[in-house]
């Protein structure tokens, strides 16, 4: 469904303030750091390692590699013809994304965005705590590009 290339994407949610509490050395950080901290409070990930923090430390822990062969780039004649790609399907996709927003996203805006999601969930906020909260930031990396996306251009 669709061409791919190596795509994956990290979603950290970080909280700033005193409200969050940290077990262990809290009371040394608080000394010096004040009430100013920033806390990491949720993870999500797609990548093609997996798509969960489990499935992608298991992966590590087995050094199991992401790395496959792609039909469609052996198709569109391109020399090097494996990719990493997260293993989502489109009605997975379909299912985790609003469909407005997912009529104008190519494929790897539509895995950040299930990596952020995952974030939010992980972090167990509600849309009100991060929501228009100066707090509250994201923070998402993602790498590769679509195939479809560069054989179109």
């Amino acid at each position: 469904w669709k061409a791919g290339g190596f795509a994956g994407a990290l979603a950290l949610l970080a909280a700033s303030g005193p409200w969050r509490r940290q077990k262990g050395s809290a009371r040394t950080a608080r000394a010096a750091l004040g009430d100013r901290r920033v806390v990491v409070t949720g993870m999500g990930i797609t990548s093609c390692l997996g798509n969960s923090l489990d499935e992608v430390a298991e992966s590590l822990e087995n050094a199991k590699s992401g790395i496959k062969f792609s039909e469609t780039y052996a198709k569109y004649g391109i020399k090097s013809q494996v990719c990493g790609r997260p293993n989502l399907t489109e009605k997975e996709c379909k299912e985790l994304i609003p469909r407005k927003s997912l009529r104008f996203m190519g494929w790897n805006a539509q895995y950040a965005y299930i990596a952020l999601d995952r974030a939010i969930q992980h972090a167990g906020l509600k849309a009100e705590e991060y929501e228009n909260n100066a707090r509250c930031a994201s923070i998402l990396g993602q790498g590769g590009t679509s195939i479809s996306d560069v054989t179109e251009a």
